[in-house]
């Protein structure tokens, strides 16, 4: 099996091949000496990470991952056999072999991590993966080559010969918030047919080729395919789907058998539904991103609407045709998070979560106003929401409430004439904004703490060694972060890097920094005490998912962590603290239109002065001279307030958001007003913040 894998190292000058070097010795190396780059690859351009491409081998083409370094040398890695890969080679997947300690490794992983098999195996991530059990789905959050976050799922299964295939499916950043907007298109298609259905869920999913199965009663049935060539009479595909014995999702390569013109086809097949009663076939070329997270989402809404299909079919072919109009009007309940109001605010459809929050029917509640029923959920804000969308007044983003011990997301938009109402639980879209930091993060009020004195009394405790310029010496290092706080997070970050810091330094600095400095979304401009580590040139995943961890938590604090693999550093900032002024009495940051006019009606009775900032980097520029900030956050920036609180904990901060998670920080003067809000709120809010 080492065998077929194979690393290239191809030394390069003016993009020609000068010197060959292979983990293999077959030779196959030698003959690519001299070659262009460009004969040799389909896309020659490469940067330092690893991108998937296809390598030419004499008279045939591989799949490969391809990276250059910095001093130009081309690494290519691809398998000899692409037969031996468990998937087709640019899918995220490995092989491991009882006995051998190398995993085999796909092209695909490879490209989406940036390590080799024997960088991986060094490492104890299939460690942990093994420890789960076979077929079922794992959630994992790990930190690629690069020090980029990733989160992915996990599946494996028992291919036999003792042999177990795990599966790698990215899951993309930033992708709650467009599940809503998917789950609400399904409100259009009152009642669908599985075609129709089936049309809707591959264009949502971002693919062409797909099929529904039925599995009722143990009879295999073709609901509804697309551009898929499935024979129930062909016994390779029976034998593959009748004996899989599904339970849960699966990734199998099928060469073919579901499409003769293609070749090293990757197939999921997936099984949903009550008792698992229908089945998913969809085809993947290439790389997967996000396609299991929408379709665990998707899958659930596709089998309830399967279900009122199935329903519907039954009941015209025992009703009477006198009764047809009647039951035309016989509402049905429809998804568990979906219901439709009139624009006079009368339900016209029910669904079953609000079925089970209110305790009121699909059957008794169409015709009723909504906002009676509405309040027995028991939430002020979402009974708002509801107002203000007959208003024709629109939130962009879910409220967030409590409905029992859940944590649920209330969306209201418009679709056609009509107004649709999507619930959502929290826990099944794995939304999470942020973290509160714990009491004593910061210093006391007028009293700024030290970088130098936390970091001389880290250093004597963990027998490191640290130099600080003169810049640092200057400023007195001051920060509003606490004493215990800062010495306790420099002495755990200073004992995960001992094994990879070999002579134990630690450099401090203060320094001003713009955002081209520092990467990230988050980042504000401003003055920094800047601590850097001179780190070894490889760190294994293991210790990068630790780095990232910790890198959140200070992200709540303000500060940043950056590993820069090519200068073998790693840096630490933590915000210089600024000190209150008096220059206006409030700065006001928001890009949302709606807001912005509530502030214009508001402001000039509470405030003599006040002005508004065009971007967070304005807001920083601005905040020194402020008596008080209103930040009106989008779910997406909510780690915002605590870079902003963190520069001036003493400054009054109302953060506005239709999310509740990660504000306000304890410790802090931070408040939050939760959306939505009339002129009413927002003046009596601004007024108790002008008083603090």
């Amino acid at each position: 099996m080492v065998s077929d894998q194979i690393l290239l190292r191809l030394g390069c000058s003016d993009n020609v091949v000068i010197s060959a070097a292979s983990s293999a010795a077959d030779g196959t190396e030698s003959s690519m000496e001299g070659c262009s780059v460009q004969d040799l690859l389909d896309d020659p351009e490469q940067d330092e990470r690893y991108s998937l491409t296809r390598l030419r081998l004499g008279d045939r083409s591989v799949t490969c991952a391809a990276r250059r370094d910095e001093e130009g040398t081309l690494y290519v890695y691809y398998l000899k056999d692409e037969r031996s890969c468990p998937a087709e080679p640019s899918v995220p997947a490995a092989r491991l072999i009882q006995g051998h300690h190398l995993p085999l490794v796909s092209p695909g992983l490879v490209a989406l991590l940036g390590y080799t098999p024997w960088e991986l195996a060094q490492s104890d991530l299939f460690e942990k993966l093994t420890a789960q059990p076979a077929g079922v789905s794992t959630r994992i959050s790990l930190t690629d080559r690069h020090g980029c976050s990733r989160s992915m799922i996990c599946t494996s299964y028992a291919s036999g010969n003792d042999c177990l295939d795990i599966f790698f499916v990215p899951i993309p950043e930033s992708d709650g918030q467009s599940l809503f907007s998917l789950i609400g298109r399904w409100e259009q298609m009152p009642l669908a047919s599985p075609d129709e259905l089936l049309v809707f869920l591959l264009d949502a999913l971002g693919i062409s080729q797909g099929a529904v199965l039925s599995l009722a009663d143990g009879q295999l049935d073709i609901l509804a395919s697309q551009n898929l060539e499935i024979d129930l009479d062909d016994p390779d595909q029976r034998d593959l789907i009748d004996t899989s014995g599904l339970s849960v999702p699966v990734w199998i390569d099928t060469d073919g058998l579901f499409n003769p013109d293609t070749v090293g086809e990757h197939t999921l097949l997936y099984p949903f539904g009550r008792n698992r009663s229908y089945l998913f076939v969809a085809l993947f070329h290439g790389e997967a991103g996000g396609f299991h997270q929408k379709t665990e989402v998707l899958l659930p809404v596709m089998s309830m609407r399967l279900d009122l299909w199935e329903l519907a079919t039954e009941r015209e072919s025992v009703i009477d045709v006198r009764e047809e109009e009647m039951t035309i009007r016989t509402p049905s309940p429809v998804l568990p998070g979906v219901s439709v109001y009139s624009d006079e605010g009368f339900v016209q459809e029910w669904s079953l979560w609000m079925e089970k929050a209110t305790g009121v029917s699909a059957a008794s509640a169409v015709g009723q106003p909504a906002g009676r029923l509405l309040d027995r959920i028991g939430s002020v804000k979402v009974t708002e929401q509801y107002e203000m969308a007959l208003e024709e007044i629109f939130m962009d983003e879910p409220v967030e409430f409590s409905s029992g011990k859940a944590t649920c997301f209330s969306f209201i938009g418009r679709t056609g004439n009509r107004i649709s109402h999507t619930i959502i639980d929290a826990d099944d879209l794995d939304i999470h904004f942020g973290s509160s930091s714990s009491p004593g993060a910061y210093a006391t009020a007028g009293s700024p703490a030290s970088v130098a004195e936390a970091l001389a009394d880290a250093v004597r405790i963990t027998r490191w060694e640290y130099d600080m310029s003169s810049e640092a010496a200057d400023s007195g290092t001051k920060t509003w972060l606490s004493h215990r706080t800062l010495t306790a997070m420099l002495i755990d970050l200073m004992g995960l890097m001992t094994p990879f810091c070999p002579d134990r330094w630690i450099g401090l600095d203060t320094a001003p920094m713009e955002e081209e400095d520092i990467p990230g979304s988050f980042f504000l401009p401003g003055v920094y005490h800047v601590l850097r580590f001179r780190v070894l040139p490889v760190l294994m995943p293991t210790q990068r998912i630790l780095l990232e961890r910790i890198r959140k938590q200070l992200q709540g604090l303000g500060c940043s962590l950056i590993h820069y693999e090519s200068e073998d550093s790693l840096q630490l900032t933590i915000p210089e603290a600024l000190t209150a002024g008096r220059n206006m009495d409030l700065v006001v940051y928001s890009s949302d239109s709606y807001f912005l006019r509530l502030c214009e009606e508001v402001l000039p009775s509470v405030a003599e002065s006040w002005h508004v900032a065009e971007s967070p980097a304005d807001l920083t520029r601005l905040q020194e001279r402020a008596l008080a900030l209103v930040l009106r956050l989008r779910p997406l920036e909510l780690p915002l307030a605590s870079a902003f609180t963190a520069r001036l904990p003493s400054q009054p901060v109302l953060v506005v958001s239709g999310m509740r998670t990660g504000v306000p920080l304890l410790g802090s003067s931070t408040t939050l007003l939760q959306l939505p809000v009339d002129n009413k709120h927002l003046l009596v809010a601004i007024r108790r913040l002008l008083r603090k």
